[in-house]
């Protein structure tokens, strides 16, 4: 199998519930499995069109479904909660970006590997650093957590509060096991369906988000 790393945002319609409940699907998804979800952060829309600030974190899944299936499914996802594509820069219900599949290096018309501008995002980095802070990015000699000290575009700061976006089960997925094996790294917390990366308890006092 090989490991995926997911881009997650939205800026509409109660941003974190979309991402909850995206989260519940990539959980669900055939082919795929092991999921862990980043912390949320909140940061600054890119572009000139004025719109609230988005919602992100990085989602990590083992699969065995080539770049282009596992693309089909997330833009699948994307429409099932209402995106509706226009405008480059415009405001989204979900998006969902694949930003690494194992080592490919890909570029075609419908889908580049690695993204080619998550270098330079602190909405991308800054969770991926969460989940993978050693990852060194295929073409990139230095890793994520080297990266995501720069100055980026998005620079994005951690939400407070927050629960893991599995722990209420949909019930779809009462008939599956928990992950089994070893406990999980320090940071990362174990919930049915998946792995979710835990805010250091320092992080948890920081202003609350603003309503979106």
């Amino acid at each position: 199998m090989v490991t995926a790393y997911i881009g997650m945002g939205s800026n509409r319609h109660h941003p974190r519930r979309q991402l909850h409940k995206a989260c519940g699907v990539l959980a669900r998804m055939e082919k795929c499995r092991q999921l862990r979800i980043s912390p949320f952060y909140r940061s600054p829309a890119l572009g000139h069109c004025p719109q609230p600030a988005y919602v992100n974190a990085v989602a990590s899944l083992k699969t065995t479904l080539p770049p282009a299936s596992l693309l089909a499914r997330l833009q699948a996802l994307e429409l099932a909660q209402g995106r509706r594509r226009g405008r480059r820069w415009g405001a989204r219900t979900l998006d969902l970006d694949l930003l690494i599949w194992g080592r490919l290096r890909l570029r075609s018309p419908e889908l580049q590997l690695p993204h080619p501008r998550m270098h330079l995002r602190g909405f991308v980095l800054k969770p991926l650093a969460d989940l993978a802070p050693n990852l060194r990015l295929p073409g990139r000699r230095h890793n994520v957590r080297q990266l995501s000290g720069r100055h980026l575009q998005g620079q994005a700061r951690r939400l407070p509060g927050q629960r893991h976006p599995l722990r209420r089960k949909p019930k779809s997925l009462t008939s599956r096991s928990p992950l089994s094996g070893p406990a999980a790294p320090c940071g990362l917390v174990r919930v049915s369906g998946a792995t979710v990366a835990a805010a250091p308890r320092h992080d948890r006092s920081s202003p609350s988000e603003s309503q979106s």
